[in-house]
């Protein structure tokens, strides 16, 4: 079993993983299936199983990334100028910069524009045939 897999059985699943993670459910699969997890996820897969008592490592993970090196770093807070009251808040995190996910509304109008464009051609095609103009 690899490091990945038990991460997973740990978890109990790939959504649980992927949901602590917080990305899509389908990438501890591709992970699998490459075999390889981005190195970025590791320190997340890593907290979440020793939280459950059975931790798989960084290391274990990608033993190809000299963690021992990243460990021994000091952690520091990026220096950021003071912010303005007009200044958004800088972004944090993969969720910062993920997309929102569309709400069903915007799948309904994009259904609804997709349906005007056919009704149109359909249109268009019937008045050429009318006119004589198409097969």
């Amino acid at each position: 079993m690899t490091p990945l897999e038990r991460a997973i059985q740990i978890a109990g699943g790939v959504s649980a993983l992927a949901g602590a993670l917080g990305v899509a459910q389908s990438a501890p699969s591709m992970w699998k299936a490459r075999g390889r997890v981005p190195a970025e996820y590791c320190p997340g897969i890593e907290h979440f199983t020793r939280k459950r008592g059975e931790p798989v490592t960084c290391e274990q993970l990608r033993p190809d990334i000299p963690w021992g090196v990243l460990r021994d770093q000091p952690t520091s807070t990026p220096i950021l100028p003071p912010p303005t009251p007009d200044t958004p808040p800088p972004e944090q995190g993969v969720q910062a910069r993920m997309p929102e996910k569309r709400s069903g509304g915007d799948r309904r109008e994009r259904e609804r524009r997709s349906e005007e464009r056919r009704k149109g051609a359909r249109r268009a095609h019937e008045a050429a045939v009318h006119a004589g103009e198409g097969a």
